[in-house]
């Protein structure tokens, strides 16, 4: 079975140098023939060329591993830790593309000058201040007071801004969804009273279409009259005033005449096959 592939070592694995690295670190330091010829050969074979070292031993570097690549900026770690707060202020601005050129020893001796006297000016006032606290401990006490009384003052104001800032919006929410509401009923009632007026009007438009408007009125039921004791021109008469109104249609006449031809259509041919069988 075929076996995986091992995980491609990177830079940024935690781990510590070998007992060659200080070897490297001489041969490549910068500033130095051994350094240049080294940042050559590097550049050559890796893309890589050595820019400078930082009092911890950290080393900074340039990498363009193809010609068409942009050149990038990358460190490595004396101890393979990966926390940039721990680098010094110059590197880290070069590191994060702040400043076009790397520090010089210059800047660098500086720079440490400029911290080592602001510490030692804190020193001072740190002293200066609790040897005035021990003199007057009653007005630091007071100061102290205050201080943690304004504190208190701004945190409370503070929670009074946020409970403000929340009640403000769950206002503006339910006034939204009421406002929605209300809206959802007008437009209920627009549709309701649009569909009654369509309604009306189509009963209205219905009685309209009908000269007598009591033809589609409920009529009570005519009387029965026996045939056999009507002449043959009462019962046309009565068959007329039935079926056929002047200005009166009714949806169900033609329903009605058509079963009746219907009707009349089968007796006539039941007829004629009785007759063929004579």
């Amino acid at each position: 079975s075929l076996m995986p592939k091992e995980p491609i070592k990177s830079i940024w694995q935690n781990k510590m140098p070998g007992f060659m690295k200080p070897v490297t670190r001489w041969f490549s330091r910068p500033n130095t023939v051994r350094g240049r010829v080294s940042n050559l050969m590097r550049w050559r074979f890796r893309g890589q060329w050595k820019c400078g070292e930082d009092r911890i031993g950290n080393e900074y570097y340039l990498y363009q591993p193809f010609p068409e690549t942009p050149i990038r900026r990358f460190v490595i770690f004396r101890h393979g830790q990966t926390d940039m707060d721990n680098l010094p202020f110059l590197w880290y601005q070069w590191i994060r593309y702040q400043r076009n050129y790397p520090p010089t020893q210059t800047e660098l001796d500086e720079y440490d000058q400029y911290l080592l006297d602001v510490a030692e000016k804190a020193a001072k006032i740190k002293e200066r201040d609790d040897l005035e606290r021990a003199q007057h401990p009653e007005f630091y006490a007071e100061q102290q007071k205050n201080f943690d009384q304004a504190q208190q003052d701004m945190t409370n104001k503070a929670q009074r801004e946020v409970i403000a800032l929340f009640a403000s919006r769950e206002k503006g929410l339910r006034i939204a969804a009421e406002n929605k509401v209300e809206k959802m009923k007008q437009a209920q009632d627009i549709i309701q009273a649009d569909r009654r007026h369509w309604t009306d009007s189509q009963y209205k438009d219905m009685v309209e279409s009908y000269h007598d408007p009591k033809s589609v009125e409920p009529r009570d039921v005519e009387e029965t009259v026996d045939p056999e004791t009507q002449s043959a021109d009462d019962i046309d008469s009565n068959a007329q005033q039935k079926h056929f109104k002047p200005g009166a249609w009714r949806p169900w006449q033609d329903d009605e005449d058509d079963e009746d031809e219907a009707d009349k259509e089968d007796k006539d041919q039941q007829s004629q096959r009785q007759s063929e069988k004579r």
